[in-house]
């Protein structure tokens, strides 16, 4: 049975409890790491980053494939620039238009040809030294296999791969420990400091990536 990862469902079971304000660490990381100027949020989901940056004076679009998701967005906040657009096909932005693109909890929902179809395409848009920014899960995070929608998880590894195969230059890759050992405080101990001596995948919850289009 194929799942509408699009349906009003999914997004009220997944994003029900959240306003922007969900979002305001990762808008930290993303002023941190980014580049001043306009940004683009793919798969914006019900527009909730877009909104946080918004509100925050950052000039941003979100990109959704989710009637939905784009309406639900609009009448949040009545001109905000989500608009609807299937991440499969060539974004609606002219080339070096963009200083940020930010997939936020998006590449791991698109098939393999697609995800590399939008690394390609978040290339063509950045304007030169722009950034992109990918947060995702890690394959060798078992409790984010079991969800159905992530059909394309990476680990650290072939994440950069596929981005550098789309000519971006890797600039870091800010991952967290996956807590094999448990939650306990010494469990978390053991494994944190492992990831920060030996930062090998199978110790990653997840598969993060910051990279820079050449100047």
């Amino acid at each position: 049975m194929s799942l509408n990862i699009h349906s009003e469902t999914l997004f009220k079971t997944a994003y029900g409890d959240r306003d922007w304000a969900f979002y305001k660490q990762l808008l930290g990381s993303c002023v941190t790491h980014g580049k001043p100027g306009t940004w683009l949020d793919l798969g914006a989901g019900l527009g909730l980053l877009t909104e946080c940056a918004f509100r925050f004076g950052i000039d941003c679009i979100g990109l959704e494939g989710s009637e939905y998701a784009v309406h639900e967005a609009r009448n949040r906040v009545p001109g905000l620039d989500v608009r609807l657009h299937d991440l499969g096909k060539p974004f609606p932005l002219g080339e070096n238009s963009i200083a940020t693109v930010v997939l936020n909890q998006t590449i791991e929902h698109l098939d393999k040809p697609a995800a590399q179809f939008v690394l390609r395409e978040s290339y063509r848009v950045l304007e030169p030294g722009g950034v992109l920014l990918i947060y995702s899960p890690c394959w060798y995070n078992r409790q984010e296999r079991k969800e159905i929608t992530h059909i394309n998880l990476y680990s650290p590894k072939t994440l950069a791969a596929e981005v550098k195969q789309a000519c971006f230059k890797i600039v870091a890759e800010p991952n967290s420990p996956n807590f094999l050992l448990g939650k306990s405080s010494v469990g978390r101990a053991v494994v944190g400091l492992l990831f920060r001596l030996f930062p090998a995948d199978f110790l990653s919850a997840s598969s993060n990536c910051i990279a820079q289009k050449a100047l």
